[in-house]
């Protein structure tokens, strides 16, 4: 994406219906999953962090990690979410794929 795109996800990603809605729809289906407490959970491309801010606030008990491509988008979900944000690619992805959950 463009530097403006990930300026304006920061910016909405808490208030605008889109992002609202597919997070509570994304926050269901990892309920749904049932996943254990201390789970590893990956947000593959989590631009700004605004899910996994939304998640860490409904699952304290997960174990997440985000990787994203962009490095100012990566900082910015760093210090949204208080997470240490990989910078790279999902194809060569840099952290240890054995640690998450797989469906």
């Amino acid at each position: 994406m463009e530097r403006p795109e990930y300026d304006l996800m920061a910016s909405l990603e808490g208030s605008m219906w889109w992002y609202r809605a597919l997070h509570v729809q994304l926050l269901s289906l990892i309920e749904r999953a049932r996943l254990p407490s201390g789970a590893c959970v990956l947000d593959a491309g989590c631009g700004t962090g605004g899910l996994l801010a939304r998640l860490g606030a409904a699952r304290p008990d997960l174990s997440l990690a985000g990787i994203e491509l962009d490095e100012p988008a990566a900082a910015t979900a760093r210090r949204k979410t208080g997470l240490d944000i990989t910078v790279g690619s999902v194809i060569g992805c840099p952290t240890r794929p054995a640690r998450f959950l797989q469906s």
